[in-house]
C-alpha cells in the first residue's frame, strides 16, 4: 500500500546496520557470516530471510542503500554459508531443535529473492549472484525430496517451497510433491480453523503457504481456504487490539499462564496480499489497523520491503477500505470455543483447557480456573462446551480407586515388573465439576457444582491484571503480580485504570490454595483471587462489568 511504503523503506533501512553487527565472526567456523539470531546461533532460516531483505534493500531505488555494494556482499556472504551449512542430502538444521531438516520456510524467502534478482539485475556480478542463488534452489529441492515434515504446517511450506523451486528450475519431482501434500486435503473446518488453532503465530504460516500455492499451482480454490482464515482472525482481536490465543494448539497459547500478549502485526503481509490479490477492502482496512496501530504505540513495524519489490504496482497500490465488524458472536463446536465482543468488552470461553473462561474490559483482564485435590486429578478442564439457547455448559469428571493386594505371590518383587491389572480394587471414587455460564450483556453470571465425592477441598480463582487496585467489604490491596488474595465474603472490585469489574460473593471454607496439589501453578503475571470451599457445592459466581 502507498500509506506505508515509505516507513517500510525506513524500517528496511534499519535492518542493514543491525544485521553487519551480528555476523559470525569465527572464520575457522562452518557458520562464518551466517547472521547470529537472538540466541547467538547462525540459523539457515534467519540467515536466508535477511538475505531475502537485502536483496530488496539493494534493488529499490527509494533505498539509500540502492547498489550498495555492502549489502551486496552481505548477500555473497549468506549465498556462501548455506553452501557451508547445507547438508550433503540437500536438508539443512534447525539448530534450536530439528536436524537433516528440509528448508521448507527458507525455499520460500529464497525463491523470493532469486525473482527479485530476476526482475532487476542488470551487472555481470549481480548476474552471477543470481545463478548462485539458483544453484542454492536446485540443492533445496533435493533437500525437499530427501526430507519430511514434523507437523501439519509444515507440509504446507514443503508444498510451497517445492512449487516456487519447480516454477523456477522446473524439477518435475518437485510439483508433483506439492501435489502429494495438496492431495491430503486441508486440515481446515468449516469455521476456518486449522489443526493447530494458532492465531498468534502458526495460522500466519500456513496462509502464507496457501498464497504461495495458490499462485504457484494455479489453484484459485485455495483463496477459499485462505479467506476462510483470513476472516476467523477477525474473531479473534480482543478490546485491546491483542489476538486471543488461548484455543491455541501451539505455544502461542501461552502454556498455564496466559499473561502473554499477541499482536496481529506479524500478519500485516498477509493482509496486505489479500487485499492485492483478492481486493478485498477488509483486508485493506485490517491491513491499515495493524500498521496505525503499530505505530502508534511504537511496537516493531513489519519489513515487507520485499513485497514491494515482489509484486509490481504494490507501492501505489490505494485500496478501497472497509471497515470491519466489532460486536459480534462467535461458536465452533468443533475447537470447543464461544465469544462475544461488544464494543470494548469481550468474553470468551473455551473447553480442554484449564483456564476455561476469559473477560476483557478495555485493558482490564480476568481469567478463571476451577480445581479440586481430588487424587491431583480434578483441575477442572472440560473436554467441550455444549451452547444451550441461553447458556454454556461445561462437564469435567475424574476417577480414581485403590488397589488391593495380590491374591497370590507375583513373578517379581520389583515395583515396575509387576502387573498390577491382576490385583482388584476398591473404593472407586468419582467427582463431577460442572460449570454453567450465562452472559447477559457485558455481565457474566456463573453457576459451579459438583457432584460425587464429598469433602474434597475445592477451589475457584480468577487471575486479574497485575497493578489493579483490589478492593473488599474490609480491605484495598495492590495487585501485585505474582500475589494473591483470599476474601471471605461480599463482592471482591477490581479497578485497572478507568475499568472496574466485581466478582463474587466470595466463599472461603479452606486455605489450600496455591499448593492444591494437581492444580495449575500460582500466576506470575497476574493477581490471583482465591474464593474455598469443600465438595459437595451449588455455588453462583457474578463477574459484573456494567
Amino acid at each position: 500500500m502507498k500509506a506505508f511504503y515509505k516507513k517500510v523503506v525506513e524500517v528496511n533501512e534499519a535492518r542493514i546496520p543491525l544485521i553487519k553487527a551480528n555476523l559470525y565472526e569465527d572464520q575457522n567456523s562452518v557458520f562464518y557470516g551466517g547472521f547470529k539470531d537472538a540466541n547467538g546461533l547462525a540459523e539457515q532460516n534467519s540467515t536466508l530471510g535477511q538475505m531475502m531483505h537485502c536483496t530488496a534493500a539493494y534493488f529499490c531505488p527509494d533505498s539509500k542503500y540502492y547498489k550498495d555494494q555492502s549489502v551486496m556482499e552481505l548477500i555473497k556472504g549468506f549465498i556462501q554459508f548455506y553452501f557451508n551449512t547445507v547438508r550433503e542430502n540437500g536438508t539443512g538444521d534447525c539448530l534450536i531443535s530439528d536436524f537433516y531438516t528440509p528448508n521448507s520456510f527458507e525455499g520460500i524467502n529464497v525463491a523470493r529473492t532469486y525473482r527479485i534478482f530476476e526482475r532487476y539485475t542488470e551487472t555481470a556480478e549481480e548476474k552471477d549472484v543470481m545463478a548462485s542463488i539458483y544453484r542454492m534452489m536446485e540443492i533445496m529441492g533435493e533437500g525437499l525430496l530427501n526430507g519430511g515434515h514434523r507437523t501439519p504446517n509444515h507440509r504446507w511450506m514443503m508444498a510451497a517451497s517445492a512449487a516456487n523451486i519447480y516454477n523456477i528450475t522446473g524439477k518435475e519431482e518437485l510439483k508433483q510433491l506439492a501435489e502429494d501434500y495438496l492431495r491430503e486435503g486441508i486440515d481446515i473446518d468449516e469455521y476456518g480453523e486449522f489443526t493447530e488453532r494458532s492465531p498468534g503465530m502458526y495460522n500466519e504460516v500456513n496462509d502464507n503457504a496457501m498464497f504461495e500455492l495458490a499462485r504457484e499451482m494455479k489453484r484459485d480454490d485455495l483463496y477459499d481456504v485462505l479467506k476462510a482464515n483470513m476472516d476467523l482472525l477477525f474473531k479473534y482481536i480482543e478490546p485491546d487490539g491483542t489476538v486471543f490465543t488461548q484455543n491455541s494448539a501451539r505455544k502461542d497459547k501461552g502454556e498455564n499462564d496466559p499473561g502473554m500478549a499477541f499482536y496481529p502485526t506479524r500478519s500485516f503481509y498477509i493482509y496486505l496480499q489479500g487485499a492485492w490479490v483478492m481486493k478485498d477492502g477488509r483486508y485493506a482496512a485490517f491491513a491499515h489497523k495493524i500498521m496505525d496501530e503499530t505505530i502508534k504505540y511504537g511496537r516493531g513495524i513489519p519489513d515487507v520491503l520485499w513485497i514491494y519489490m515482489h509484486y509490481d504496482g504494490m507501492k501505489d497500490f490505494e485500496p478501497e477500505l472497509i471497515p470491519l465488524e466489532t460486536n459480534y458472536e462467535m461458536y465452533n463446536p468443533i475447537s470447543s470455543i464461544y465469544r462475544k465482543v461488544e464494543d470494548d468488552f469481550s468474553v470468551s470461553v473455551i473447553g480442554n483447557n484449564a483456564n476455561f473462561l476469559f473477560m476483557q474490559k478495555g485493558d482490564l483482564k480476568v481469567y478463571a480456573r476451577l480445581c479440586a485435590s481430588f487424587f491431583m486429578l480434578a483441575q477442572f478442564k472440560p473436554e467441550k462446551l455444549v451452547k444451550n439457547d441461553d447458556s454454556i455448559v461445561l462437564i469435567f469428571s475424574a476417577e480414581d480407586m485403590y488397589w488391593k493386594a495380590f491374591e497370590e505371590k507375583p513373578p517379581s518383587s520389583v515395583w515396575k515388573e509387576m502387573d498390577h491389572s491382576k490385583r482388584k480394587t476398591c473404593n472407586p471414587q468419582k467427582l463431577t465439576i460442572t460449570a454453567t455460564i450465562k452472559i447477559t450483556g457485558k455481565n457474566i453470571d456463573m453457576n459451579v457444582r459438583t457432584e460425587g465425592t464429598d469433602r474434597v477441598p475445592f477451589k475457584a480463582e480468577f487471575v486479574v491484571t497485575s497493578g489493579s487496585e483490589i478492593t473488599g467489604e474490609f480491605f484495598t490491596v495492590n495487585g501485585l503480580p505474582g500475589q494473591y488474595i483470599q476474601p471471605h465474603q461480599g463482592m471482591v472490585k477490581v479497578k485497572y485504570g478507568k475499568e472496574t469489574v466485581e466478582i463474587g460473593p466470595a466463599f472461603k471454607q479452606h486455605t489450600y490454595t496455591t499448593n492444591m496439589r494437581g492444580s495449575v501453578p500460582l500466576s506470575n503475571r497476574g493477581f490471583t483471587i482465591y474464593f474455598t470451599d469443600y465438595t459437595n457445592l451449588d455455588r453462583d459466581i457474578s463477574i459484573l462489568c456494567e
